[in-house]
């Protein structure tokens, strides 16, 4: 027999360099799917999404809709893991890209309608929501509606120039659902400054 050299590294790290990330494995798996698999690669994306792992659920996301591009669960997924990173706007895209693939998706309009009340844009949440079936809540529905409100008064306390009454509304409105909302936090600005409290404008101009 010729001579055998034994590795005498730790075995320890011979094991680390084996095993790649649980991340790692998912992407290559996806990589390797069949165009036949790509509703299994949407599964790996679900399981992903529920574990917070939306980098990853994204990329599965992706891959799927690369082999499949007309499949609107597809996109609406790839939505909600794009809001969870905090892309809000690309998130709207692709809800639309689904409702466009099939216009009677009830999840894509719910979600679509969830990203318009954090928009701010509560007419538009509210057409989303009576287009979403029994995938829309009452409470969201009040949500929308209270949304409504804040902003028909916040307009009104503009007109007469009570900057206090705006700052109130603008408040209300980006505490109870529109913390994405820049036209909102412009007019909150604007009453800051108008009340002297140019730090707070600034803070408000930079959410």
């Amino acid at each position: 027999m010729g001579n055998i050299v034994r590795n005498k590294g730790s075995s320890n790290e011979q094991k680390d360099q084996q095993q790649p990330s649980s991340a790692g494995i998912n992407l290559c798996r996806a990589l390797s799917t069949s165009r036949y698999d790509s509703e299994a690669l949407k599964e790996m994306g679900n399981e992903e999404y529920k574990k917070g792992k939306f980098v990853e659920a994204l990329a599965l996301y992706d891959r799927a809709i690369a082999m499949n591009p007309e499949k609107a669960s597809y996109r609406s997924n790839k939505g909600a893991a794009l809001t969870g990173l905090g892309r809000i706007l690309d998130a709207v895209r692709e809800c639309k890209e689904a409702i466009r693939i099939d216009p009677s998706y009830h999840r894509a309009h719910h979600r679509l309608a969830t990203l318009y009340l954090r928009l701010g844009d509560a007419e538009t949440a509210l057409y989303h929501f009576k287009n979403s079936g029994k995938e829309a809540k009452s409470n969201e529905i009040s949500q929308a509606q209270t949304l409504q409100t804040h902003l028909k008064y916040c307009n009104e306390a503009k007109k007469q120039k009570d900057w206090n009454a705006v700052l109130q509304r603008t408040r209300h409105a980006i505490s109870s659902c529109a913390d994405s909302a820049p036209q909102i936090f412009a007019l909150q600005a604007q009453a800051l400054l108008k009340l002297g409290k140019h730090e707070e404008a600034d803070a408000a101009l930079m959410k």
